[in-house]
């Protein structure tokens, strides 16, 4: 039998229950604020229905009114009792403030609808040539040397059981899992042990490499002879080119990487300016001017694949 499901009318979450449903409007700033416009429209219809049929009312007897007469009352919202809407399914909505700290997540489509963009007039890149991307070349390599598409893994069915461990499971619950006797005899894996089933996840192809530089320090104390003491610490960095081209190569990202700035409004006539994205600050948009002036001679010039973007 399917499960009921209450869904908000106003951001269109779905939950399992009525008390969820109303708990989430409760606790959702947008959600409780859309309901509670919803509960003043409604109570001026019913406020201006009831005035309306006490205003004719009052018309006809008029002549017979006296100075005391009681004036056609406004229906409050917390008048209306059974009039009141209900939210999809929902109950009455504490209305007590709730004081603890919350994160409110917009849905994107509302998110979306008060995005207008104006994209840069001018050139931001050329289209060099077309080229592989670096998972492409991997796999061109591999099917060169006759390694196995699913290498270092058995076949697809062990590549999906170590993926689900490396994503759910603790390295000290992996290697006891490996160790069982049901594992071993009957799973035939290619690893053992924890050692093993992390050596093979190394032997997968990896991004950018790191590399640690040693530095000496200075630091504010003075030693025994009387010099400043000194300490050595590791500095691991990356090339933030190579990353660069690591990210623009990574089809996963493809169609969602800015290679131009934006102008974003979050009205229609442009008056006010929303920064939500490196590319959408005015910084970019300044600068690209100049990059546009650079020469392509070779000099300070970095391609990769169909892009080629400028760096000093």
């Amino acid at each position: 039998m399917p499960v009921r499901r209450h869904c908000c009318g106003f951001c269109k979450q779905r939950l399992p229950t009525a008390k969820g449903l109303r708990l989430h409007i409760q606790h959702s700033p947008r959600c409780r604020r859309n309901w509670l416009r919803k509960v003043k429209r409604t109570a001026q219809a019913v406020a201006a229905a009831q005035n309306a049929a006490a205003a004719q009312n009052a018309v006809a007897a008029a002549s017979a009114a006296s100075p005391g007469q009681e004036e056609p009352r406004v229906v409050e919202p917390e008048d209306l009792g059974p009039f009141l809407p209900e939210p999809d399914g929902a109950g009455n909505i504490d209305e007590r403030p709730n004081l603890s700290a919350r994160v409110e997540d917009v849905p994107e489509d509302e998110e979306q609808a008060y995005r207008y963009v104006e994209a840069y007039p001018g050139v931001v890149a050329e289209i060099i040539r077309d080229d592989k991307t670096l998972f492409e070349k991997w796999r061109d390599e591999r099917e060169s040397a006759g390694v196995d598409e699913w290498a270092p893994f058995a076949d697809r069915e062990e590549w999906e059981l170590f993926r689900w461990l490396i994503k759910s499971v603790g390295q000290n619950k992996i290697d006891d899992f490996l160790k069982l006797s049901l594992i071993r005899r009957d799973c035939k894996l290619s690893a053992e042990n924890k050692y093993q089933f992390f050596k093979s996840i190394d032997d997968l192809p990896t991004g950018v490499p790191w590399e640690c530089d040693i530095i000496t320090v200075q630091g504010d104390r003075v030693g025994e002879d009387g010099k400043l003491l000194e300490e050595e610490l590791e500095l691991w960095r990356r090339n933030p080119v190579d990353c660069a081209l690591d990210l623009i190569g990574n089809p996963t990202f493809d169609g969602h990487v800015a290679y131009g700035p934006e102008r974003v409004f979050a009205d229609e006539d442009a008056t006010i300016r929303r920064y939500d994205e490196m590319w959408t600050a005015e910084w970019w948009w300044t600068m690209q001017p100049q990059l546009s002036e650079i020469p392509s001679n070779g000099q300070n010039v970095c391609e990769y694949g169909n892009i080629r973007g400028y760096y000093e």
